[in-house]
């Protein structure tokens, strides 16, 4: 039988009761009693490659199988036809040993968090917001028309090959955000209901750090399943370095972090651009356009403190930054991968990349070559310098369009810079969200400064109307964009609309790197996150994941930071109590909304948003909040029972 080629299953020792073969090299090939030695057929031989596919449903050997943790061994062979004997001698030319791991699989995870972007400002979010039909809105496909959506084609690519998710909900700030998503668990609980600050701090000295408050994070959990992990970009949690944390210890933020927050290599921006701590400002040849002291560039995106821990940055060293932060942080990113997979190639990862943008000072307008719309661009730039082809003036508008163009252009760039975005789905997964809706100043900048036509909704959720964007509880605030896309999604190009909470994020990148949290979080402290790993793998639908899994959406914002049971009024920025919470009852999805007022009482607002179990476009009714039914006789039992199951959450734990 010349040019017969094939597999044998080998192993170091002869199996109980089974006659086997040596061929060399102390492994031996495997057969049944009385029967020839397991052989399975090469259904393709190219170029040196030999193939063949296991039904794991009908396996050659009685006992194997495909569990993780079991290890399958092959030599490839070629029987030579000058001896048809079976015996060992020249019968047949072998390869070297095969050995397939079954191992669970390691998968290297990318979580990229973007600021102040909600789905209204997104084109992949398009069909979920619902403006009028003759609004520019719908005007897609011109990067240099009338549009108000930035040009966003990265995001837009990553969308279609990844599953977008309709019905993912964060808090409506900051901090309060990043806090759930590290830890896993409601900002009742974990004591972080606003901003890190000094006018804000009330029992919570820093986030993770100081007495009583210490808390798993989600570097923690995954680290103890073997993964390597990286910070790069906006924490925000944390003190400036003049203050002093609860404890006396120092606040700088990250050094504390590093202690506490379980992350391996790290480079930090402090917090916000026009945030704590400042810089003075600076002369930046190209960006300052003068030697003129007075048009130095002050604190922001191209002038901010960071801290390193890895590469060419010493340990805990801090840099005045003179480009542009958007770019830096992408940098950041690839010379953490690359960092990692220079020291500990065999490793798997979990690095977050956050991203200042679309965080203002909107001022700051981003290098023209990161952007597609000419109109956003102005004539010239806050510090004096001309913008080629740019006519326009610097708008909150404008500017937070720039600043989330400049942020698709640098994704994109990082990841043309580690292969290209399909080589990387290959091996990782790309986790994409914001961490809060659109700032309010955006949509009104929109319409008073350049008098666009945003439809009939907003304008009635815009001041002097109830504002219903950042900071507040209302969909715009709370409802955001998130996006996965990598080896673990099933159906590329999918949409979900599967609830999805900030903490969710945690408990499914557990369950991607198959981390036991119980065995960190060693107090039985309570956990809110849910895994959506099997909406991803396509293993549940939405509708089972909604009746199985997650069955409520909940958000919030208080201040000052601690048990937010204990905030009294007067209600001021800096002392207040909202809180937004979604469940279905028998006639749909109801959305309750809750507001600590001076008077000392809550104050509810209830919306109708959908009806079915799922929901969906297809299930609408008042998704953007416009009419409150908590005074409406035939939807007393709804907000009773949506009520009860918010009050009955917030007693599990302080």
């Amino acid at each position: 039988m010349p040019d017969d080629f094939g597999f044998f299953f080998y192993s170091s020792a002869p199996f109980p009761g089974e006659r086997s073969a040596l061929l060399g090299g102390a492994v031996r090939c495997v057969g049944g009693p009385g029967r020839a030695l397991y052989r399975l057929p090469v259904e393709h031989a190219s170029q040196g490659v030999l193939s063949h596919t296991l039904d794991p449903e009908n396996l050659p050997h009685p006992g194997a199988t495909f569990s993780p943790g079991s290890t399958w061994y092959f030599q490839a062979w070629f029987r030579d036809d000058r001896n048809q004997n079976l015996g060992v001698d020249t019968s047949f030319n072998t390869s070297n040993g095969l050995r397939v791991d079954f191992s669970p699989r390691k998968h290297k995870i990318l979580h990229i968090i973007i600021d102040d972007v909600g789905c209204d400002v997104l084109r992949a979010y398009h069909d979920q917001n619902k403006y009028d039909g003759d609004n520019p809105f719908n005007q897609l496909e011109d990067p240099a028309g009338a549009n108000l959506y930035p040009w966003t084609p990265f995001i837009d690519e990553l969308a279609s090959k990844g599953m977008r998710f309709n019905q993912f909900h964060t808090n409506p700030t900051c901090s309060t955000t990043r806090a759930a998503l590290y830890t896993g668990r409601y900002g009742f609980r974990n004591g972080v209901g606003s901003l890190i600050g000094p006018n804000r701090v009330g029992t919570l000295g820093e986030f993770g750090v100081g007495t009583g408050n210490e808390e798993w994070t989600i570097a923690e959990v995954v680290a103890s399943a073997g993964y390597r992990t990286g910070f790069t970009g906006k924490w925000h949690l944390a003190l400036a370095p003049t203050e002093v944390s609860t404890g006396g210890q120092p606040g700088q933020g990250f050094p504390h972090v590093i202690d506490f927050g379980g992350w391996g290599e790290v480079w930090s921006v402090h917090s916000n651009m026009s945030g704590q701590p400042l810089t003075p400002a600076v002369h930046i040849p190209g960006v300052s356009g003068s030697t003129n002291p007075a048009d130095d560039v002050p604190h922001g995106y191209y002038n901010f403190n960071s801290w390193a821990t890895f590469g060419a940055h010493p340990f805990e060293s801090e840099e005045l930054n003179l480009a542009f932060a958007t770019d830096l942080q992408r940098h950041a990113t690839k010379e953490l991968i690359d960092w990692f997979r220079m020291t500990a190639p065999s490793r798997p990862w979990y690095i977050v990349a956050s991203f200042n943008a679309a965080h203002s000072p909107w001022e700051d307008f981003p290098p023209v070559e990161y952007l597609s719309t000419a109109e956003y661009w102005p004539a010239v730039t806050l510090y004096g310098l001309p913008v080629p082809g740019g006519s326009g003036t610097l708008t909150a508008w404008t500017g937070f369009n720039a600043q989330v163009e400049a942020l698709d252009s640098r994704l994109r760039a990082m990841f043309d810079s580690l292969g290209g975005l399909d080589a990387v789905l290959e091996t990782t997964t790309v986790i994409l969200h914001s961490e809060n809706g659109t700032p309010t100043p955006v949509p009104q900048s929109a319409v008073v400064d350049h008098g666009k036509n945003i439809g009939s909704v907003y304008p009635q959720v815009l001041p002097p109307n109830p504002d219903h964007f950042k900071h507040e509880p209302y969909e715009q605030g709370c409802k955001v964009p998130l996006i996965v896309a990598g080896p673990l999604v099933a159906n590329p190009g999918s949409v979900s609309n599967a609830l999805v909470d900030a903490v969710d994020i945690h408990a499914t990148i557990a369950a991607i790197t198959r981390a036991d949290i119980s065995a960190v979080v060693t107090d039985g402290r309570a956990q809110d996150g849910v895994s959506f790993l099997k909406v991803l793998r396509n293993k549940v639908t939405d509708e089972q994941h909604i009746l199985n899994e997650r069955s409520f959406s909940f958000m919030e914002r208080f201040s000052p930071n601690g048990d937010p049971r204990t905030i009294v009024p007067p209600v001021l920025n800096e002392n207040s109590r909202r809180r937004g919470y979604i469940g279905r009852t028998a006639q749909g999805w109801f959305k309750l909304v809750r507001h600590l007022r001076d008077s000392g009482l809550e104050e509810d607002g209830f919306f109708h948003l959908y009806s079915g179990t799922v929901p969906s476009i297809a299930s609408e009714v008042d998704p953007n909040e416009l009419v409150d039914l908590v005074a409406v006789p035939a939807y007393a039992a709804d907000y009773a029972q949506i009520k009860l199951e918010m009050e009955a959450l917030l007693a599990t734990e302080p």
